[in-house]
């Protein structure tokens, strides 16, 4: 019977900490999967060598990105990563970036930093 009790505990915790982490990832960062977030800006923080990490994909892409490195910001970095996918920075209003390629097609990134990374958001 204690068996039990406490494997429904231990069972009751888990499932209780996993919610929480799944609000925090999705609150912080906007992924849901808390192990891909911890995992980005740790790594983008760890690494000397990696500028950004692909968070999530689907069903949108989220990238975590150094807040800064070799003097430049992290919205130049964010710059340069477009303009090697073929965009240029069409608009800017607010939090919202909107890049447009020759053919004219758009993406909208939603950009913010803070002191440990940069996060970008297609939108």
């Amino acid at each position: 019977m204690k068996k039990k009790i406490i494997i429904l505990i231990c069972v009751i915790a888990f499932v209780i900490v996993s919610c929480v982490s799944v609000i925090i990832s999705a609150n912080v960062t906007g992924v849901l999967n808390p192990i891909a977030s911890v995992y980005s800006i740790l790594k983008v923080n760890l690494d000397k060598d990696e500028t950004y990490v692909v968070a999530q994909k689907k069903p949108w892409k989220i990238m975590i990105a150094k807040p800064y490195m070799d003097g430049k910001s992290a919205n130049e970095l964010l710059d340069e990563y477009m303009k090697n996918d073929g965009y240029e920075e069409y608009d800017r209003m607010g939090s919202v970036i909107t890049y447009k390629n020759e053919k004219g097609n758009e993406r909208r990134i939603h950009f913010s930093v803070n002191k440990y990374f940069s996060l970008w958001e297609w939108i």
